[in-house]
Parts: C-alpha cells; structure tokens; sequence
C-alpha cells in the first residue's frame, strides 16, 4: 500500500514553504489574511504546474493551510484552509494514494465539528456521508440524517434526500452497525461524535487507525553537533504523519496515526504518562512522546527558541521507517532569518567570480509564433511589442561594447524551456526575458521585475500562472522544476539584478511620463527563467490591458525610454559587481 511521507525534492519545496508560512524574522506575527493569501500562493502555483495533486510536493500547500488553521482557530479563514486540506487530499486520492482519503475526510469533519456556520460545511458533511457509503450505511444514513436536520434549504440536503431514498429502495431493512461496539471497545471514537479538541497550538487532524492494523513506535534517537540537531523517530513499518510549528512556548510537534507506542523505549523517563527524552542542545531541550488518543501518537518537541527545521522520512529495504528531524542551533537559524537561503558553500562567491567581467547578455523577447502572449484591446500584441523592444535593447548593449544574443529574431515559436537553455549553451553572463503585462483590472499600470523564486504573493502567482500557461514540457516534470528553484544558486544576484533594472525603470520613465507606478522587485516560478545557470530576470514592462499604457507601448518614444531604462539598469548591477569584486581583492 502506498504511504504517504515526503520524498528528498519534496522536502525541498516543503522547505521552502515554511519559509515562506513561518513568522517573521523581525517579530511581526502574520495575520490571518497573510497567512491564507502565502499558502494560497503556493496552492495556486502547483494547481498550475500539476492539476492532477499527483505530486507530494502538494503536502507542502496543506502544511501551509494547515499553519493558519492552527494558529488562528477563530479566523473565518480557518475553515475555508480546512476545505482546502481536504480537497488537496481527495484530489491525491483519486490520483492514488491510498493513505490521502482519511485525511481527507479527517479534515472534513473538523470543518464540520469546529464550523458549522461556515458556508463549506454543508458540502464537507456531505462528503463525509457519501464517504461512509461504503463502509457503512447505518452511518452514512445517520450523517445524512444530520444533514437534513442542520442545513434543510441547502442543495446538499436534496442530494441527501435522494441518497436516502435509493438506499431505502436497495434495503429497505434497517441495518445495524456490526462494527460499532467493537470500535468502542478498542477505544476508538465513531465516526459522527465530536472529535476531542486539542490544544489551539498543537492540533490534530488525523484520523485515528483500527488497532489492529498498528505499527510500532520503536524509539527515539538524537544527535547533535555545531550546526543542528538531528531527532530520528524509528518504526517498525511505514506510517503517515502531520506536523506543525507552535510559538508560544516553541515546539514541533508531530501527529502519527496508526501507530502504537513501545513501553520503556531506551532512555525515555516517563512524566505525567509520557515518555520524556532530554536532549539538551541549545536547539532541542526534549522531546514527548504519548498517545494524543488511541492509535494516534503525538511527539512533541521542545525548542529553546522560535526556530525554522526541517523534515523528512526514510524507507530504506531491510531498515526501519524513520521521521528525521533536523534543528538548526541559533547561530545557523540566524543566519537563516537573515538572509533566507542557506549560506555559501566555501570557495569563491558567485557575486565575485560576476565581477570579473560581463560580457555576453541573452535577450529574451517573450512568447512568438503561435502565442501571442497578452493582446490588447486594438489587436497588439505583446510577441510584437517584445521584439521590437528585445531587437532595440540588443542594438544598445552592442554598442555599450557588450555580445548580445536573442532567443528569437523573428516572429517563432519557442517552449520556454528552450529560452535558458540557448542561454545556457551560449555560456551567457546574464540572462533577461523581456514581456508586457495584463490584468484583469484594466486601471493596473506600471512596471515589475521578477527573479526566480516561489511566489510570496497571490499577485506574483498569478502573472507566473499567466506566462507559464502552455508549458506541457515544464508541466509534466514538476518535481525537477521545484528542485530547479530552491536550488537556484543564483537567487541574491538575480535578485540585485532585478532592484538595479526596477529601480532605473520607475527613475528614467519618471523624468518623461506621468503615472509610471512601481509595482516592484518579486519572485515567482517563472518556467522560461528555471535552469539558467546565470543572474537571469523576467521584466513585465506596463500593462497591454491598460487603455493608457497600451497606447504608450505602441509608441517609438516610450520604447525607446524603456529600453534606455532597461541598458542603464544593467549597466549599473554590472559597474556595481566590478566595485564590489575591486574592493574584496585588496
């Protein structure tokens, strides 16, 4: 049976996503609205690269939902994060895996249980009934039931009624549960009785297991040296699990259904009915371990600091399923809150070898052939309006005494793949794919320039969402992609690049045009910038949707100001690395 755990690229993007979920550095608590608008950023971008929830880099989105649920239990977002939760896992469940459906329905029901004023609630219940039908019809009847008696005018509750009626006509014999009294004397909960309320800070939101399907909970091992602490869970067979962070005071903790735990393992004291590991690191004090109900354990680790970690498990042949934990030490989660990516290996740094000289520049003008891109409302295009931009900037760096090559010369297709990699073989220095923006609020106006990166908000997802559409290629192989972005080694100069561009954009238009908006420096997971192995940037030069801009754009003057821009921009970043490596080299 396949189990869900995370694999080593998804642990990648789950990496990433705590960054992007977890508090702010500077002590700022997220709200709400910033928690459900990071984690649906992150929704939207794999609903794009993966519609099908195939991938379990999915889990990532759900521990971002998860986040907000736990943290702000009385936000009227909590309930629409909980429907998200179970329709991500319904979805991996019709995409095969087995161990999602629970978890599916476990979300459900706390919807139902903790929300039943919410709008989604009567939809989740009845999803929980039809759910139930082939289990048990006793109990599907009597969620149907509860159905009709809780939300009577609702379109749910005709679709209850007509369930009922055809399971009437199938049986019309009441049917008992066999299995109930048996569930109760294993000391399981049924499946309608309100679930036992955790903790707002340590929630859960799995299912407990039939106790005879359980694994075993072997032990606990730690490990510590000057960067981390390693906490390692062993089991005597593969188990899914849910975790999360809570703040106050810090702690991971982790849910493990279907499992039961081994009396006495190997240096645990017991306290208060746990068994209690004392670590002592200065980034683990302790790790718990109990049951937070039968068939459920629930491990709890206590950190001497708000810190970020790290997980991920292992199912090797002939060794024990093991939970891997890793803690950072305060000196190295420092550094991580501070500059969010992992330090430099040692060796000469990227920003430095860059100073050394810049002398080949790809342009790429964005979309060709038969995608048009984004069209305006008098028939221009922005396939056109790229190229004659990308040729004209091309000329300008030429002459500045830069080598300059272009994905496209002409009006011809190109998959956005194809982009980095002519860059790549071209051995270019710096990689800029230009494009024009489009919204559906016409009155956006303005310039941005994105890097590479994961979205951080609903805004960035949704233009990568637009220029990424089409990429089949890019579509079919999320989890290179994924691993291709947190991996970019080039994200700080990129970024620079990005600021030096953006910033000489609003500068330059402003001293010419009015209304020129900076609508700044953002990441996203822009396919055509994903393997470039230089500084590379995607420019959204204003809006083709926007009356104004769109008559602008088609004007040599406002061309040729943006492209002055865009050569200053890049002129600067460069003259700024040079310093940059003169100043380290004395």
């Amino acid at each position: 049976m396949r189990q869900h755990h995370l694999g080593p690229r998804a642990t990648l993007f789950l990496a990433a996503a705590i960054l992007l979920v977890a508090p702010a550095a500077r002590g700022s608590e997220a709200s709400p609205q910033e928690l459900f608008e990071r984690a649906e950023a992150l929704y939207r971008q794999l609903e794009v690269v993966d519609p099908a929830v195939q991938s379990e880099t999915w889990i990532a989105v759900v521990d971002a939902f998860s986040d907000l649920a736990t943290r702000y239990p009385e936000s009227p977002l909590a309930s629409e994060a909980l429907w998200r939760i179970g329709w991500i896992y319904g979805a991996r469940a019709n995409a095969g895996d087995t161990a999602a459906r629970p978890r599916s329905m476990a979300a459900y029901k706390q919807l139902v249980e903790r929300y039943p004023t919410c709008p989604r609630a009567p939809e989740a219940l009845f999803r929980l009934a039809t759910s139930a039908e082939s289990t048990s019809g006793t109990r599907a009847a009597r969620l149907y039931n509860r159905l009709l008696q809780q939300y009577p005018s609702t379109p749910q509750a005709s679709l209850a009624r007509n369930r009922l009626a055809d399971a009437e006509r199938r049986n019309p014999t009441p049917v008992t549960q066999p299995d109930e009294g048996r569930a109760r004397r294993a000391g399981a909960a049924p499946v309608e009785a309100t679930p036992e309320e955790p903790t707002p800070e340590e929630p859960a939101v799995v299912e407990a297991a039939p106790v005879e399907d359980l694994a075993t909970f072997k032990g606990v091992r730690f490990y510590s040296d000057s960067t981390h602490t390693r906490v390692v869970l062993d089991f005597d067979g593969s188990v899914a699990y849910e975790a999360g962070y809570a703040a106050n005071p810090p702690r991971v903790f982790i849910d493990i259904p279907g499992v039961a735990l081994a009396d006495g393992m190997d240096g645990a004291s017991m306290e208060n009915g746990e068994q209690v590991f004392q670590v002592g690191s200065n980034a683990v004090e302790k790790v718990r371990v109990g049951l937070n109900r039968p068939g459920v354990a629930r491990v709890v680790m206590h950190l001497p600091m708000s810190s970020r970690y790290t997980m991920f498990s292992l199912d090797n042949p002939g060794q024990p399923f093991r939970i891997v934990i890793d803690v950072p030490t305060e000196k190295v989660a420092a550094r991580i809150r501070e500059t969010r990516r992992p330090p430099e290996v040692e060796g000469t740094p990227l920003s430095r070898q860059l100073g050394l000289g810049i002398h080949r520049i790809v342009i790429d003008p964005g979309h060709g052939g038969q995608d048009p891109g984004a069209v305006g409302r008098t028939g221009v295009t922005e396939k056109d309006l790229t190229l004659a931009i990308s040729l004209l900037l091309a000329e300008k760096l030429r002459d500045s005494g830069y080598e300059v090559l272009l994905t496209r010369e002409d009006d011809r297709t190109l998959d956005l793949a194809e982009r980095a990699e002519f860059a790549n073989r071209a051995d270019a220095d710096l990689f800029i794919s230009v494009h024009i923006n489009s919204a559906r609020n016409r009155k956006l106006r303005g310039f941005e320039t994105y890097y590479l990166n994961l979205a951080t908000d609903p805004t960035a997802a949704d233009v990568a969402a637009r220029e990424n559409f089409g990429d089949e290629a890019a579509l079919g192989n999320l989890d290179d992609v994924l691993e291709s972005i947190v991996k970019n080694a080039n994200k700080d100069e990129s970024s620079e690049l990005a600021r030096s561009i953006q910033d000489s954009l609003v500068l330059h238009l402003s001293k010419s045009f009015s209304e020129v908006r900076d609508l700044g420096v953002k990441s996203a997971p822009f396919f055509v910038l994903v393997g470039a192995k230089m500084p590379s940037v995607l420019v959204e030069l204003s809006f083709i949707s926007n009356a104004e801009e769109e008559k602008l754009l088609k004007g040599s003057r406002y061309q040729e100001q943006m492209v002055e821009a865009l050569l200053i921009g890049t002129q600067s970043f460069i003259e700024r690395r040079r310093a940059a490596a003169a100043s380290s080299s004395r």
